[in-house]
């Protein structure tokens, strides 16, 4: 099916627990089932000649501190940040899979209530900031910052682009693509077009 569509880009789920098990802190086991599993279907997509985009963590706050009752604000974000790297250099170098190009930096992050622990004294966009910062470096400092996209913050659920503008203004030298989206007929008021909401 895949191959009948002709498709480029393929956006999937990977979260730390593929090689973590229920702890972010857990040593990293690149070849656990789910991770051996997962490799299958990066092979499939390669061999297709489709492209990869990693949704890299799901629910922010919950996937940086894992397994964990509360954030660590300290911690989390540097442990997070290896997580995504190490993995990377894991897929991308040693096992060759070098269609992955595009890694989300979770869905609907400012959206977090219920989706993890409150990171201290900070606000969930600020703690986000750091996050995504970290990342950023990480990938920079292992030599790996040139060959993915990073693609943040992937705000929704609304019908104003609000996180648009704060995106590149805070972290716009971080991402390489700012993505927001709507879902168009679930309110009555939404605008015709999601570009009129985005001009």
């Amino acid at each position: 099916r895949v191959r009948r569509m002709k498709l480029n880009v393929a956006r999937t789920w990977y979260r730390p627990d593929f090689a973590c098990g229920d702890n972010i802190y857990n040593n990293f086991d690149w070849e656990s089932p789910k991770m051996k599993a997962f490799y299958l279907w990066l092979n499939e997509m390669k061999r297709m000649n489709v492209d990869i985009a990693l949704q890299a963590g799901w629910w922010f706050t919950y996937d940086t501190h894992m397994g964990n009752p509360s954030c660590d604000t300290e911690n989390d974000p540097q442990r997070f940040a290896e997580w995504i790297s190490e993995s990377l250099r894991y897929m991308i170098v040693e096992k060759g899979f070098d269609n992955i190009k595009y890694v989300h930096l979770f869905t609907e992050p400012m959206n977090c209530d219920g989706d993890g622990a409150k990171p201290g004294n900070l606000s969930i966009s600020e703690y986000y900031k750091i996050v995504s910062r970290k990342v950023h470096d990480q990938l920079v400092k292992i030599g790996l910052r040139s060959k993915i996209k990073l693609v943040g913050p992937n705000f929704g659920s609304t019908d104003k682009a609000d996180w648009v503008q704060w995106s590149i203004d805070n972290l716009g030298d971080v991402f390489d693509i700012i993505s927001w989206h709507t879902y168009n007929g679930l309110r009555e008021s939404y605008p015709p077009s999601e570009y009129d909401v985005w001009m």
